[in-house]
């Protein structure tokens, strides 16, 4: 170890090195944070407008949980490629981003956001759960495979 002068101070960052003595914690970033990062970084990469404001809010949801800025980048960089190979439109929308767009055989891009949307509009006052259990008796009832607690969180927030 190399020797530092009283005034000196040595701070190191990683990810699973142990240390004695005093150590930092860094918490990790909220979706919050994430999606403010997000929407700054492209504001200022490019002038177009690459991703809508609804994708960045459900690709911070979505990665959100983990903390991890490396994570959201490299799933951005994986739409937008994915955008660029099928030949879109220039923009990239919640369609873009929502798991049945992952899920191909989970049928219309947003038929999950739709029956969610008419859940919350028809039962205002219904909590969450309420919401939850509707949305899978709905999706029971058409036969389509439903979305987990975590997908249906980020379009539940998107329209309550």
């Amino acid at each position: 170890m190399y020797h530092l002068k009283d005034r000196q101070k040595l701070i190191t960052i990683s990810n699973d090195l142990r240390m004695s003595g005093d150590v930092l914690f860094f918490k990790p970033y909220t979706s919050s944070d994430m999606e403010k990062i997000l929407t700054y970084k492209i504001s200022k990469e490019t002038t177009s407008r690459v991703l809508s404001p609804v994708a960045i809010k459900i690709i911070s949801k979505r990665i959100g949980p983990s903390g991890d800025l490396r994570q959201l980048f490299r799933y951005v960089q994986e739409i937008v490629g994915r955008k660029i190979i099928e030949g879109g439109s220039a923009e990239i929308g919640p369609k873009d981003v929502s798991p049945e767009k992952e899920n191909r055989e989970e049928g219309p891009n947003n038929i999950h956001h739709s029956i969610i949307s008419s859940i919350i509009v028809k039962n205002k006052r219904a909590s969450r759960m309420e919401v939850y259990s509707k949305y899978l008796r709905e999706c029971q009832e058409m036969r389509i495979p439903f979305y987990d607690r975590t997908d249906f969180n980020i379009i539940y927030d998107i329209y309550a």
